[in-house]
């Protein structure tokens, strides 16, 4: 959805000899409405890299690195970025703060040797930005 106004522009000239020349564009809307997440791959956004480069898993054995996918679109504007973060809790951004992946729906963390403790649960957070500016956050949950 679209804003309800149609927004015009109009550029006029004025020469020294005072002359003038102008030209208005046809319009255009702005997107006034945030991206959307697909929750049917939102529901599984994990991989494993050891277990292959694209299963996703709830459970991971990697002690290193996480990964994560996700789908957010915007059919009028279209998506101009992404970010994620990764938390101890829903939300968290201690482990990773947001870092943008450009329009890349994908983030790939392999530096967190030691940081990542057996049977302990982390959460990836997204934001997606459209080409409206408007933005659209998704928070993994238990």
């Amino acid at each position: 959805y679209y804003c309800n106004y149609l927004y015009n522009s109009t550029v006029r000239a004025v020469l020294g000899s005072g002359l003038t020349a102008g030209a208005s564009s046809d319009g255009f809307y702005v997107d006034l409405t945030p991206p959307q997440f697909d929750s049917d791959i939102m529901n599984q956004i994990y991989i494993d890299v050891t277990q292959g480069e694209f299963t996703p898993v709830k459970y991971q054995a990697s002690s290193d690195t996480i990964k994560a996918f996700w789908y957010c679109y915007d059919e009028q504007s279209m998506i101009k970025e992404n970010m994620w973060a990764i938390g101890t809790s829903i939300g968290g951004e201690d482990i990773q703060p947001y870092i943008s992946v450009g329009i890349k729906q994908l983030g790939i963390n392999s530096s967190l040797e030691g940081v990542l403790k057996t049977n302990h649960t982390y959460y990836a957070s997204i934001r997606c930005v459209n080409g409206g500016g408007q933005m659209a956050e998704w928070n993994d949950h238990i």
